[in-house]
């Protein structure tokens, strides 16, 4: 299987190999039932959990081909192919992200993602239920021709990063894949 070159989480990334797929526990709809359609993800080392695709293959293994910020401390991909993915990764933070320090964590957030991409510009706020959380558009060195959607969110001492990058042929499929995964993203248990 050839890698994939993934812009991710302050790293450009390529995933090596493929781990297990998704848990088969079904997706949410809005009346607390199942969506056939879709699978949950709700992975060890990760207090978030979201909806996204059944089609989408979980991705365990993960090599790093680039770093513009520190290393993750976890790191998985959704990936519909060896292009077009949701990276989804874990920062541990030595302080806790709160109202009070949300504006410096987002200027540092921002310097960082203009050294992947210069014309990044500032993260916009976005709404999210329990999160503070920045978005970003983003163009990846690799593959030509990509974008990604690029939302850091911020869970007291931890930053969480979900990253949406789609090729032109998928494009569609992975705005579709990135909506329903932040319109039902939480933290775990909750």
């Amino acid at each position: 299987m050839r890698p994939l070159s993934l812009l991710s989480a302050l790293l450009c990334v390529a995933l090596a190999g493929c781990g297990s797929s998704g848990d088969g526990g079904g997706g949410r709809d809005g009346g607390g039932g199942v969506k056939p359609d879709t699978e949950t993800f709700a992975e060890g080392g990760f207090e978030i959990t979201f909806d996204y695709p059944a089609e989408m293959q979980l991705r365990e293994d993960v090599s790093l081909k680039q770093s513009a910020g520190a290393e993750a401390d976890a790191t998985v991909a959704l990936a519909f192919d060896e292009d077009d993915a949701i990276v989804v990764q874990r920062f541990d933070l030595n302080v806790e992200v709160t109202e009070d320090n949300v504006d410096d964590a987002k200027a540092a957030l921002d310097g960082v993602i203009s050294q992947l991409d210069p014309d990044a510009g500032s993260g916009e706020d976005l709404s999210l239920e329990g999160f503070e959380a920045f978005e970003y558009d983003l163009e990846p060195e690799a593959p030509p021709g990509a974008r990604s959607r690029y939302v850091v969110l911020f869970a007291g001492d931890t930053e969480y990063v979900i990253n949406c990058q789609a090729t032109k042929e998928r494009r569609e499929d992975i705005a579709g894949a990135c909506r329903t995964a932040l319109e039902t993203v939480r933290p775990a248990g909750g």
